[in-house]
């Protein structure tokens, strides 16, 4: 998972070079290839004097450990690129510089408890609050023109819910692929049924089982203990527009769909009206891939406008550019048929 994920977020950034300039696009009706390159996660020293690291302070005294990689060239915007994880900042090193190849200030923060950081893993439960003292302490540094946008899927889409519903006022827009809104409803306890595998699995690879009682023990949705890893209670005070990317075979799908629904329709003015939603035949981190376990999709299934239509909200949003972003499609999905008759319907 930890490999997959840092694939998809350097293939980001291989797309959208030039992301700060004006480029004629045509709106897909389908989905595209994309070619698919693997690059080893090390740091190159050339780039090691663009890279600080940070003990940021969050309002509890925990300090997360965060990278900050500044561009080579000062930048045209200084609009910063926020990735939270849980699995290792280290790991994700050349998502920084690719970002600042590009330039753009870009930060990578281990979470709370995990690897470099303070203080002990709440499995998202404090992401709501560490986000917007990550995003206040952004603000105030010189290399930040106080817009932010937040990007990465899974476990470090997860976060980007949970700070959207603290309306912080530096966040700019967001890119979200195959994660969940609510944690509680897609992710621990689906129709009521508790996740066994998925949780116990996922708690048991980051060194996490301590939290799993304590899960167990709220069985029964209360605000009180899951208000903070939901939106369904908060959604009026997400104000910005994102992109949400999921896959019919994901374990997230319902997730991504209700956020969509949520930032699209419930949510305030700042996100209603002005988000995307993307739906592919794909398992959970299966976008660059055909085979979806046991079957093979066309080359039509690969997942690449996703990465131009983040270009595009990120020039209109935070550069204040041409705004292409209004003209892709709100709604785009795949319809799913025969992968062995080519004559059989669907399968675009």
């Amino acid at each position: 998972m930890k490999k997959i994920a840092s694939i998809i977020l350097l293939a980001f950034f291989f797309l959208p070079t030039g992301i700060g300039h004006s480029l004629d696009i045509d709106s897909p009706r389908k989905y595209q290839n994309i070619s698919q390159e693997i690059v080893p996660s090390y740091t190159p020293n050339l780039f090691s004097n663009f890279k600080t690291t940070h003990m940021v302070p969050m309002r509890d005294g925990i300090k997360l450990a965060t990278d900050v990689y500044r561009p080579v060239f000062p930048p045209a915007s200084k609009t910063t690129l926020l990735l939270r994880t849980p699995y290792n900042k280290d790991d994700m090193s050349l998502v920084g510089i690719l970002g600042i190849i590009l330039g753009w200030p870009t930060v990578i923060q281990d979470m709370r408890g995990r690897f470099a950081s303070e203080g002990n893993d709440t499995v998202f439960k404090n992401e709501n609050t560490d986000g917007v003292d990550t995003l206040a302490w952004i603000t105030n540094q010189s290399w930040s023109d106080g817009k932010i946008v937040t990007f990465g899927p899974s476990a470090m889409g997860i976060p980007q819910y949970c700070l959207a519903g603290e309306n912080p006022e530096n966040l700019t827009c967001q890119f979200v692929q195959i994660a969940t809104p609510n944690l509680y409803h897609h992710a621990t306890f689906q129709g009521g049924e508790f996740r066994k595998n998925l949780v116990e699995e996922w708690l048991g690879d980051q060194s996490s089982s301590y939290m799993l009682q304590e899960i167990l023990n709220n069985e029964n949705f209360t605000l009180g203990y899951w208000g903070n890893v939901t939106l369904d209670n908060n959604w009026e005070k997400v104000n910005i527009p994102a992109i949400h990317v999921g896959g019919w075979y994901d374990i997230f799908s319902q997730g991504t769909i209700d956020a969509y629904c949520g930032y699209q329709h419930l949510a305030g003015a700042g996100a209603r009206g002005n988000s995307k939603l993307i739906m592919g035949p794909w398992t959970h981190t299966g976008f660059f891939q055909r085979t979806q376990g046991e079957l093979i999709y066309p080359r039509n299934s690969l997942d690449r406008f996703s990465l131009r239509m983040f270009r595009d909200m990120v020039r209109s949003y935070a550069l204040n550019d041409i705004d292409t972003y209004s003209c892709w499609p709100t709604v785009s999905y795949y319809v799913m048929g025969d992968v062995n008759d080519p004559r059989a319907p669907g399968n675009e």
